[in-house]
C-alpha cells in the first residue's frame, strides 16, 4: 500500500534527489572523460615509471586520473539506488515495480564490466611498469576489448536512471491528498 502525507513527500524527495545526483554523477563522468583523454595526448607527457612506447603514456596518465572518478560514480551509483530504494514504498504498486526494477538494472549496468575492467587496468599498469611489454601489450588488449561495452553501459545506466527519474516524478504527482489537488 502507498504511503500518505508528509512522510510520503519526504521519501519522494529522497528517491527524486538520489536519482538526480546519480544521473549527474553519470553525465558529468562521460563529460571530463572526453576532455582528459584528448587533453592529456595533447600534452603529450612522458611517464619514466612507465617502461611502454610514448604513444601510451598521455592514455596511461589520463587513466590514473579518470580512474578514482569512475569508481566514485560507481560506488556513489550504488549509494544512490539504494537511497532511491529506501523511498519506494512511497509508490503505488505498478510503480514501485517499474522503480525497483529499473534502480537494480542501472545499479548492475556498470559493476560487472566495470570490475573486470579494472582488473585488466590494474594489470596493465603493474607490467607497464615492470617492463613487461608482453603482459602489458595482453592487459591493454583486454582492457580495450571491454571498453566499447563499458562505454555502452554507461549509457544504458544513464537512460535507465533517466527512466527510474520520470517514473518517480509521475509517482511523486500522484501522492497528493484530495484537499492539495482542490487547492
Amino acid at each position: 500500500m502507498a504511503m500518505h502525507g508528509a512522510w510520503a513527500r519526504k521519501l519522494e524527495a529522497v528517491h527524486l534527489g538520489a536519482l538526480g545526483v546519480w544521473l549527474g554523477a553519470l553525465v558529468m563522468v562521460s563529460a571530463t572523460a572526453a576532455l582528459a583523454f584528448p587533453t592529456m595526448k595533447g600534452l603529450q607527457p612522458a611517464l619514466p615509471g612507465y617502461r611502454v612506447d610514448l604513444m601510451e603514456h598521455p592514455q596511461i596518465a589520463a587513466g590514473h586520473m579518470m580512474n578514482p572518478v569512475f569508481m566514485g560514480v560507481m560506488v556513489g551509483g550504488t549509494a544512490c539506488a539504494a537511497l532511491a530504494l529506501l523511498a519506494w514504498r512511497s509508490m503505488g504498486w505498478v510503480r514501485r515495480a517499474l522503480s525497483v526494477v529499473l534502480v537494480l538494472l542501472a545499479a548492475g549496468t556498470l559493476i560487472g564490466v566495470g570490475l573486470a575492467m579494472q582488473d585488466h587496468l590494474h594489470a596493465y599498469w603493474e607490467a607497464a611498469r615492470a617492463g613487461e611489454l608482453e603482459a602489458a601489450a595482453g592487459a591493454k588488449q583486454r582492457f580495450d576489448a571491454l571498453h566499447p561495452w563499458s562505454s555502452r553501459a554507461l549509457r544504458a545506466q544513464a537512460a535507465l536512471v533517466l527512466l527510474a527519474l520520470v517514473v518517480g516524478a509521475w509517482s511523486a504527482g500522484g501522492t497528493r491528498t484530495r484537499e492539495e489537488r482542490a487547492a
